[in-house]
C-alpha cells in the first residue's frame, strides 16, 4: 500500500472500516506472504462522530509486515491504526508474524481522541520486532496505544472534547 493517489488528492492509498452510525464499523483480514506500507499508505478501523457504534478489529497473517515512512507532501505517516473519534471504542489489531518492521516515522498505533476507549495491539512475531528511525520531519516510529489530543479545527469540526475522557489501558 503506497502513499498518495495522485488523481484523489488530498486522500492517502488506505483499506478503511468506519463507522459513523450505532452500527460498528467491519472486521479487516489481511493474509499475505509481505505486507508493506509506505509513502503515507494506511490500513484504519475507525468510529466518527455522532458515531457510538466501534471500531472493527484489524487481523493481519503475513512472514514479514513493514510500515515505513510518511506521505512527502501531507507528512502523515503510513499506518496501520485503530482509532476513535466518538463515543464508540476502537478496535484490536493484531499482527502475526515472522518479522516486523516499523521504521522512518511509521506506526502502529490504537487510540482515542475523544469519550470511547483506546483500542489494544497485539503482535506477536516469531524471529523480531523492529522500531526505528523518525520521519524527515522527525517524527518518530512507534507502536503506541494512547489518547491523542488533535488540533482545535480537527476538534472543531468533528465535535470533539477538547479533554479526552477515553481510557487507554496498556
Amino acid at each position: 500500500i503506497t502513499g498518495k493517489t495522485p488523481s484523489i488528492a488530498p486522500n492517502s492509498t488506505h483499506i478503511r472500516s468506519t463507522t459513523l452510525g450505532v452500527g460498528d464499523a467491519g472486521l479487516i483480514t489481511i493474509a499475505t506472504p509481505l505486507l508493506t506500507l509506505n509513502n503515507g499508505g494506511v490500513i484504519t478501523s475507525s468510529t466518527v462522530n455522532p458515531a457510538t457504534g466501534n471500531a472493527g478489529e484489524i487481523h493481519i497473517t503475513a512472514k514479514e509486515v513493514e510500515v515505513k515512512g510518511m506521505e512527502p507532501v501531507s507528512l502523515l505517516p503510513s499506518a496501520i491504526r485503530s482509532a476513535t473519534l466518538s463515543a464508540g471504542h476502537a478496535g484490536l489489531v493484531k499482527i502475526e508474524s515472522d518479522r516486523i518492521r516499523v521504521t522512518d516515522g511509521g506506526r502502529i498505533t490504537a487510540l482515542t481522541a475523544s469519550s470511547g476507549d483506546a483500542g489494544e495491539i497485539q503482535l506477536q512475531a516469531t524471529q523480531s520486532i523492529q522500531v526505528t528511525g523518525s520521519s524527515a520531519s522527525l517524527s518518530p516510529s512507534l507502536i503506541s496505544v494512547g489518547t491523542n489530543t488533535l488540533a482545535y479545527p480537527t476538534r472543531k469540526a468533528f465535535n470533539l472534547p477538547d479533554v479526552q475522557i477515553g481510557r487507554a489501558h496498556v
